[in-house]
């Protein structure tokens, strides 16, 4: 099975099907959450995910979005990218991947190349890597072409 967000026309029946999987239950919300998620490719924050959940279930809370947040992750449908930015983000690609960083607005592009997936060095120090993330840091082409 793909690790990678179904296409939009099956992502409710995606979700449900992994949430009744890992034995959660399927409600609106979480479906409007992933939603969102498997649609994005900008790693959105809660807040963002929240803006755009309320489109489509105009009775969403922040807090009914931070808990679903916790369900699809508990059930393996979306990562978490928190290490670079000052609120967490958020991904439903759970495949390894590694990040372009705009230092100027914050965009976050993902980039599959299997040469960085080999990165990881041996055992040192005593330190067992068992996964790794590659970030670069620069000007997205927007933000180059303000400056």
């Amino acid at each position: 099975m793909s690790t990678r967000p179904p296409s939009a026309e099956d992502v409710e029946t995606h979700c449900a099907e992994r949430l009744r999987a890992a034995d959660l239950q399927v409600t609106r919300p979480r479906l409007a959450v992933y939603r969102v998620l498997a649609g994005a490719d900008d790693h959105p924050t809660a807040a963002e995910i929240y803006e755009r959940a309320r489109s489509s279930s105009p009775g969403v809370s922040m807090a009914t979005v931070y808990n679903c947040l916790d369900a699809l992750q508990e059930a393996g449908l979306v990562g978490v990218m928190n290490e670079v930015h000052d609120a967490a983000r958020y991904d439903a690609v759970m495949e390894r991947h590694h990040h372009l960083i705009c230092r100027s607005c914050d965009r976050v592009v993902d980039i599959h190349d299997p040469d960085l997936d080999e990165l990881a060095p041996d055992e040192t120090e005593g330190f067992e890597v068992d996964d790794l993330s590659v970030h670069f840091y620069g000007l997205c082409p927007d933000c180059r072409s303000e400056s």
